[in-house]
């Protein structure tokens, strides 16, 4: 695939799917939802799709198309959807629900409360909570994101085909938050969390504020591993791999 295409597959896939955690953790986004019974899906013509389901006051991200959504908005290409994510004036087209005019308004909103975090200002920063929030907003958006372009970047096609299967755990010290990385049946996904079992390689971060600098590019990966405030362990390979669809993410990502 082509970088438009693989970034829509980003934003659809490793993005928006992080509203699931900001509706958890938001006062403004929780009272936005509260009474909301419905599902959105927001997908690309022909392409990705993603379905934020609402209910009991909470949001669960499926990272794929459901047949009868409650409302179903799509961009018609992959550059489109692009600029709606960097705040163009791109709006997408509802050809379900779209007389659900009060939640469409809402949902525009809702969608501010993750930008909030994810371009966060000096003054969000200096929150201690909201900064390990937005270290795990960004743990989530690297692991999923990473594996999106593992398996559709063309640039780094020959590196995915040729990664041996297994699972990286990814840690951030003392407690969390977690996810890891697995590819099996040669494809590459991602989860939350620990993995179940024991894993085949391990990349422990030393601290949320090494964390932020180094998903935000502020800190090199190589000379924090140079002072072990990054270990890793165990299948070596599989983590360079991987450290490489990191690399290659953040070159897309503006």
């Amino acid at each position: 695939m082509n970088s438009e295409q693989v970034l829509s597959r980003i934003y659809l896939r490793a993005v928006l799917p992080l509203l699931e955690e900001v509706v958890g953790y938001d006062d403004v986004a929780k009272e936005m939802v509260k009474s909301w019974k419905c599902s959105i899906m927001l997908h690309q013509a022909g392409g990705p799709a993603t379905t934020l389901v609402f209910r009991n006051g909470k949001c669960d991200a499926l990272r794929r198309s459901i047949t009868i959504p409650s409302i179903a908005l799509y961009l018609t290409e992959p550059a489109k959807l692009n600029a709606m994510f960097q705040g163009q004036n791109v709006i997408p087209i509802p050809w379900m629900g779209f007389w659900h005019v009060g939640i469409l308004a809402k949902f525009t909103e809702l969608t501010k409360r993750l930008e909030y975090y994810m371009q966060p200002t000096d003054e969000v920063l200096s929150d201690k909570a909201n900064y390990a929030f937005i270290v795990k907003l960004m743990l989530y958006a690297a692991v999923f994101g990473a594996c999106e372009v593992a398996n559709h970047d063309d640039h780094v096609a020959s590196l995915s085909q040729n990664t041996a299967e297994g699972v990286l755990q990814i840690k951030i010290l003392p407690d969390g938050p977690a996810a890891y990385i697995k590819k099996t049946g040669g494809v590459f996904s991602a989860a939350k969390g620990e993995a179940p079992g024991a894993a085949d390689a391990y990349m422990d971060i030393e601290g949320v504020q090494l964390a932020y600098e180094l998903f935000s590019g502020q800190t090199d990966a190589m000379a924090a591993l140079g002072l072990t405030d990054i270990r890793i362990r165990g299948l070596i390979p599989f983590v360079d791999n991987v450290n490489a669809f990191l690399d290659r993410l953040s070159v897309l990502l503006p």
